[in-house]
């Protein structure tokens, strides 16, 4: 049986929380997750974004934050169909935060249409951890379609932006090399050249 997009949707994000550690117990499902809308005035798009967060109950005070990007034209509160609802409730207390950011036809990388990658991370994450309480050191981002193009080009560009600060802020230190000996270094390195018995002159 084929599955649907909102059955797929639902799937993704059981497997995005439940990948950081699920373990055998069975979660209490919780009560309904509230769906907000908001508008992000956007500096680096020049126009207003519209937004939505998908907190669980109790709120979202110190909960991951999960960066759900959406597919190509979609828009983000039709993505948050009864099926993603559903998953994000079956996981009860382990349920995240779950926030859509306006992507249009962007591609979620800075090209000609936009900053849309710079607007994700400097404008849009921000924003949604002010307005959710989530915790700023447990974001992730994933997506379906486009969205998962996105999520795969801003966790490169994260990664490199981290590893030049850590380049920056560590000293310069000048290590030896240390090479494995392979098994041509292992072999008996020729001595002198002996004297040629066909030759006279030797």
């Amino acid at each position: 049986m084929q599955r649907g997009p909102a059955t797929l949707l639902a799937t993704v994000v059981v497997l995005c929380v439940c990948a950081g550690g699920c373990n055998s117990e069975r979660t209490k499902p919780g009560a309904a997750p509230k769906v907000t809308s908001f508008t992000l005035e956007s500096k680096l798009m020049g126009r207003p974004m519209f937004e939505a967060l998908a907190t669980p109950a109790g709120g979202g005070k110190g909960r991951t934050l999960l960066v759900f990007l959406h597919g190509y034209g979609a828009a983000p509160r039709e993505t948050l169909s009864p099926a993603f609802l559903a998953a994000l409730r079956r996981l009860g207390d382990r349920a995240p935060v779950v926030f859509l950011p306006e992507g249009d036809t962007g591609w979620w990388h800075d090209n000609r249409e936009g900053p849309w990658g710079s607007y994700v991370l400097r404008e849009a994450i921000p924003a949604a951890l002010a307005r959710s309480g989530a915790n700023p050191h447990r974001v992730a981002i994933g997506g379906i379609s486009m969205g998962g193009f996105g999520a795969l080009d801003l966790d490169v560009r994260v990664r490199r932006r981290n590893r030049l600060r850590a380049a920056r802020l560590a000293p310069a230190r000048a290590q030896p090399l240390a090479l494995p000996r392979t098994r041509l270094d292992r072999r008996r390195r020729p001595g002198p050249a002996s004297p040629d018995r066909h030759n006279p002159r030797a």
